[in-house]
């Protein structure tokens, strides 16, 4: 059985109440709450969601979320562990009877189902090791062209010989994390090493925490929107 955490905080120190922040037709939280729904048609799961907010809260029962945790004060307020609201939850609700935890983001409202699937899939075939999102990082050769400036003279950091062996790097999206619950409950922490990497197109990897993210997500929407009503056509 799954246990699907969806944390979603009112406070929002770069992007004020950004949870309920009306994106492209519904609230931000709902968009990753539905997709978290939809693994119930798939999975045997319950879906938790965890804040502060006694709205979203009637909203997401209204969804028919299965399991509603207000969250106390302290972890509602930078600066909070997220891995602390999960032990939150596991004193108010019984973790054992669970072998899956998988922890979402509201702040990644592209997520879709198959990103989740896809995750779980992975951590299935990996002897049940976590899992997260992460996404290729666009500058990762460019970081590589850097220079040194000493006296106003630029140094190159790398030849161009080095260019031929530069690795991708790629940095969590945070939007995803699925863990063995039994190793949670051992150790406390739902990033256990080792850690395995599920990709992201980039289209898919928006993680708002500021004004400038949430305008990408929502241009990024309505071009999904756009796409589907076509393809219904």
């Amino acid at each position: 059985m799954i246990l699907i955490i969806l944390p979603i905080p009112m406070t929002s120190t770069r992007l004020p109440e950004k949870s309920t922040k009306w994106l492209c037709g519904k609230p931000m939280f709902e968009y990753v709450f539905d997709e978290a729904a939809k693994m119930r048609k798939h999975y045997d799961v319950d879906l938790c969601v965890t804040s502060e907010s006694s709205t979203i809260l009637q909203k997401v029962e209204s969804l028919g979320c299965d399991k509603l945790r207000w969250r106390p004060k302290n972890l509602a307020e930078d600066p909070y562990q997220l891995v602390d609201v999960i032990r939150d939850v596991a004193e108010h609700f019984d973790f054992t009877k669970y072998e899956t935890l998988i922890l979402l983001q509201i702040d990644n409202p592209l997520t879709l189902l198959e990103d989740i699937q896809g995750c779980y899939k992975k951590h299935l075939t990996n002897n049940r090791h976590t899992v997260v999102t992460v996404v290729k990082e666009v500058s990762s050769e460019n970081s590589f062209h850097g220079y040194t400036m000493e006296d106003g003279v630029l140094n190159a950091m790398f030849s161009q010989d080095d260019f031929d062996i530069i690795p991708d790097t790629y940095k969590r999206t945070g939007g995803i994390v699925v863990a063995d619950m039994k190793q949670f409950i051992k150790k406390g922490t739902h990033l256990s090493s080792p850690m395995f990497g599920y990709e992201l197109p980039r289209e898919r990897a928006v993680d708002i925490d500021e004004q400038y993210d949430f305008s990408i997500a929502d241009m990024l929407l309505n071009e999904r929107k756009w796409k589907s009503y076509l393809h219904e056509k």
